[in-house]
């Protein structure tokens, strides 16, 4: 799929095209310069470029579209790749780490962002396995097939799958109008019926959650074994700084109502 930008440069025998584009196929940004015409090409040859932009396009096409239009598309990839090749620096030095530990640290926590995303995510976790650790995954339960698989093969011991919300209210939680809501319940589902050791979790924001999400998650997850609510604490390093949180005691309010579907409620980061 190509992805246009809204403006567009009459290039002289070529006619009109847009002054951005990114083919997702092919992982290319163009770029056309509106006073000389000249075109731009940078092709990403990274499997996890072309892994995010096929889930960009099926998941948040606007997103996707928004950094098209505003010129900041090419940047954006640009700045993945590094993270990427820079990720991939930090796996070698981790697994160095962990042979100097072991039979000193039991286990490893792999987080994100969402790790599922990362296409070298089964290697990676193999070569923690061969070191003899525990492996606990954290996911948004966004792909399911990958979480499957990852507990079929070994590979993990344990999931913490962060539920958002109440499934109304995942949209605005998430900042994606349509949520793919059928692969968040069929990783909850995968766990609450399988074997593998899990956790659910939420973040508790004062402006983002009510009562209603717990009662209506308390219907979801009847029958889970193991849910924690996390009070949000604010800092400048979060995406939004400002919202609030909510105080213990109201934190206990809503234990209360999961508890009764639900075996054991924590509250975590009260200090």
């Amino acid at each position: 799929m190509i992805f246009k930008s809204k403006e567009l440069v009459n290039v002289p025998d070529r006619g009109e095209m847009p002054v951005w584009s990114v083919d997702t196929d092919t992982q290319t940004v163009t770029h056309v310069h509106p006073k000389t015409f000249k075109t731009e090409e940078h092709r990403f040859f990274r499997d996890y470029i072309r892994y995010h932009l096929h889930y960009s396009e099926e998941e948040n096409p606007e997103r996707l579209q928004r950094l098209v239009d505003n010129g900041e598309i090419f940047q954006y990839l640009s700045d993945l790749d590094n993270r990427v090749f820079d990720a991939l620096d930090s796996q070698e030095e981790l697994l160095t780490f962990l042979k100097k530990r072991k039979g000193i640290l039991d286990g490893v926590c792999i987080s994100g962002g969402e790790p599922t995303l990362s296409d070298g995510l089964e290697e990676f976790l193999g070569k923690i396995k061969e070191l003899g650790y525990a492996v606990k995954l954290d996911t948004n339960g966004s792909r399911p097939k990958i979480v499957k698989h990852l507990a079929e093969a070994g590979l993990i011991d344990k999931v913490a799958m962060d539920i958002k919300a109440c499934p109304d209210n995942y949209g605005s939680l998430t900042g994606i109008e349509k949520p793919d809501m059928d692969s968040i319940f069929e990783t909850a589902d995968f766990l609450l019926h399988g074997n593998l050791d899990y956790e659910f979790r939420t973040t508790v924001v004062r402006e983002l959650h009510t009562q209603k999400d717990f009662e209506e998650i308390a219907g979801w997850l009847a029958g889970a074994k193991e849910y924690y609510l996390q009070a949000y604490k604010d800092s400048d390093g979060v995406l939004r700084p400002g919202y609030g949180s909510y105080t213990f005691e109201e934190l206990q309010n809503f234990q209360k109502i999961l508890q009764k579907t639900i075996l054991s409620v924590g509250i975590r980061g009260i200090d």
